[in-house]
């Protein structure tokens, strides 16, 4: 067996050969990015540039269908040159404009923008169809990658990352989707901004198995219909998912954990419509799923384990099926003054999963032959006074819960068995 010092000599050779290896690697030309620009500005509608290796201080816009291919290291870095051109308004402080259908951008990194948040500066600004972004790099901009009134769009396994140091008002969210229809975001990662994916009055978008950490919200989602989120893992955030005001979203799949502090949820619907919540893991979080205004909707095979509260329900969600989900270690299962009575928790004679259940199941049926019901005391008081939401578990919300001797009926068909 070598000596400890014949080990610690080999690993020091092998580092100083990665270090002359890293030194022999030339570094990065810093160049202007009028150069790039000239080669998009001659290059042949639907052609392929390879671009050239380097850091290109600058900005460019790409104005025609064209395949632009990046090699290691390539960086466009924003500066802002003098005023914007006749037409470039909106895009003036985004350091790479497309406006064109059918482009492709891949490889490329980019660093900063603008500093303009009432004209969504980005590091990338995006308008036209079936535009694709793929394994490109975001980092310093105010916002991420911004899609305005694209259709058919696709961001493929792109990274965002924002400024950890400035706080959620100072930040621009990590891709902004503003009307359009049809767009895909899938893979990749986003971290330090407002909200990770940002989607506005737009039509059957799909976001898929995207990393979303240290913002506001994950996914939040404003006025549209038909967004499918799906593969959805969030942690460090206020709300993993939010909702509002939106119709027939699905989210299904997620995994949301870590909440960020006394208010984060995992999930939360408001004054939506025909939204699906199914087969979501949530864990960590202030409230698990928030129900307000949730109309038509199903909430169905979600696990929701060791939160302060598993379901928040505030106002009525007339028509919304509460059904099959696992409620485990939650420090109040059910919270909140809203009309439980406007939500159905049982279907087809089956209810949810509550591990603080204490009733019977004599004929075996897998089913409780007694309802499932929760004590509305401490409720009732948190939430008049949200800062004893910081006492759930405690022996306060214990002898807050003895002050409602009457426990009310939440679910007449509780299941037995978690599966």
């Amino acid at each position: 067996m070598p000596s400890r010092a014949a080990v610690l000599a080999a690993l020091a050779a092998g580092g100083l050969a990665i270090a002359q290896a890293r030194s022999n690697c030339p570094p990065l030309p810093i160049l202007d990015a009028s150069e790039l620009q000239a080669l998009v500005d001659s290059a042949a509608p639907r052609s392929t540039l390879v671009l050239p290796r380097g850091e290109y201080r600058g900005r460019l816009r790409v104005a025609k269908p064209l395949t632009l291919r990046a090699g290691a290291g390539t960086t466009l870095v924003f500066r802002q040159d003098g005023e914007p051109a006749a037409g470039e308004l909106r895009a003036a402080g985004s350091a790479l404009t497309i406006a064109s259908d059918e482009v492709l951008v891949s490889g490329l990194a980019v660093r900063g923008s603008g500093g303009d948040a009432g004209a969504l500066d980005a590091g990338i600004y995006l308008h036209g169809r079936g535009i694709r972004l793929e394994a490109c790099a975001v980092g310093g901009a105010l916002f991420g990658i911004w899609l305005d009134g694209c259709a058919e769009a696709a961001i493929l396994s792109c990274r965002v990352r924002g400024d950890a140091r400035a706080p959620f008002a100072s930040r621009g969210d990590g891709i902004r989707v503003t009307g359009g229809s049809d767009c895909l975001i899938e893979g990749g990662d986003i971290s330090f901004v407002c909200d990770g994916v940002y989607l506005d009055g737009t039509a059957r978008p799909r976001v898929r198995d995207l990393r979303i950490s240290e913002g506001r919200y994950g996914v939040h989602v404003m006025y549209g219909c038909g967004a499918v989120i799906e593969g959805l893992d969030a942690k460090g955030l206020v709300v993993g998912a939010m909702v509002m005001g939106t119709r027939q979203a699905t989210l299904e799949g997620n995994r949301v954990s870590s909440g960020r502090d006394a208010r984060s949820a995992g999930i939360s619907l408001f004054e939506s419509k025909s939204c699906s919540v199914d087969g979501n893991e949530i864990t960590g979080s202030a409230t698990g799923i928030g129900l307000d205004g949730a109309r038509s909707c199903s909430v169905r095979g979600n696990t929701v384990m060791g939160n302060a509260r598993g379901v928040f329900v505030e106002g009525a969600s007339p028509g919304t099926v509460v059904q099959g989900n696992r409620f485990l270690d939650n420090a109040l299962q059910v919270g909140g003054i809203g009309d439980l009575g406007s939500l159905k928790w049982t279907e087809g004679g089956r209810g949810n999963f509550w591990d603080d259940f204490r009733g019977y199941d004599l004929d075996g049926d897998g089913v409780g032959d007694s309802p499932y019901r929760r004590t509305r005391g401490y409720s009732a008081l948190a939430a008049r006074e949200p800062l004893l939401g910081a006492f759930f578990g405690s022996p306060l919300q214990v002898f807050g819960a003895a002050l409602d001797p009457e426990a009310e009926i939440v679910d007449r068909k509780p299941l037995e068995r978690a599966r």
